[in-house]
């Protein structure tokens, strides 16, 4: 968390039949499904748009920090850090 948003460490598994989050993954990253295929940036798109839905934020406002050919990637939300945080939380339970 920062004091103008929050780091997320992302394990994606793209081609599922939903986007959806599918809860942590090891100590510190959190899996998430996305319907998209890894081709030509098409689940990065899909992964940015469907957090910005679930955080309730523009697509503006997530950004991809690392990752964009990996399955690891990093993505950064801006936004009141703690009303992000209790978002996640209310996801992963």
């Amino acid at each position: 968390m920062s004091k103008n948003g929050l780091m997320l460490e992302l394990r994606i598994s793209p081609g599922a039949s939903k986007n959806r989050i599918l809860g942590k993954y090891g100590d510190k990253q959190i899996k998430i499904a996305i319907k998209s295929p890894p081709v030509d940036g098409k689940a990065n798109e899909t992964l940015l748009k469907f957090l910005a839905e679930i955080f309730s934020v523009t697509q503006k406002n997530v950004e991809l920090v690392s990752g964009g050919t990996s399955r690891t990637k990093k993505v950064f939300i801006y936004g009141n850090p703690e009303e992000l945080q209790n978002i996640l939380q209310s996801h992963l339970c």
